[in-house]
């Protein structure tokens, strides 16, 4: 008998891994399966209409179900300016997620 919470070829909502850096963004893609991750295209950052415009296509094409936005801390732990930007920008692909038709 199968129990789904332990059937290891149920598939799963992929995930999105974003790493953000001020000129580029890489990016990653959990398989179906949860056992790997692929990366993917590193994107050149131009502005946010067109970085938001290539991450919403990337959403869809791999029918993204979650984001995960690295957090970059100080070598002390604590947060710094770019935690900063990077709390903001998850919040901005929160906007975009939430306006999406």
């Amino acid at each position: 008998m199968s129990n789904d919470s332990t059937d290891s070829t149920k598939l799963r909502p992929r995930v999105l891994g974003l790493d953000v850096g001020s000129k580029t963004i890489g990016m990653a893609v959990s398989d179906p399966l949860w056992i790997t991750a692929q990366g993917l295209e590193t994107l050149r950052r131009r502005n946010k209409r067109t970085d938001f415009g290539r991450l919403n296509e990337i959403i869809r094409q791999y029918e993204i179900a979650e984001i995960v936005v690295g957090l970059p801390l100080r070598m002390s732990g604590a947060e710094g300016n770019q935690s900063e930007k990077m709390r903001q920008f998850a919040a901005d692909l929160v906007q975009l997620a939430v306006g999406a038709p």
